[in-house]
């Protein structure tokens, strides 16, 4: 599953579905590129990611 939003972005235009194909291409064009750098958001926004982890997350109840 991949978010609307964010294949409509992958593919450059919207009306109908990108192939899954297409997307595939796209994303791993877009992350093999070494002059394309995402912020952690950005990921998020992207796709690539689901949620950020916090300290908080990551370390809760830990002493």
């Amino acid at each position: 599953y991949v978010d609307c939003g964010v294949t409509a972005k992958l593919t450059g235009r919207s009306g109908g579905p990108p192939t899954k194909a297409r997307v595939r291409k796209q994303i791993i064009k877009d992350i093999n590129r070494t002059e394309y750098w995402m912020t952690a958001e950005e990921c998020v926004d992207y796709g690539l990611v689901d949620r950020l982890a916090t300290q908080d997350d990551l370390f809760r109840g830990a002493k």
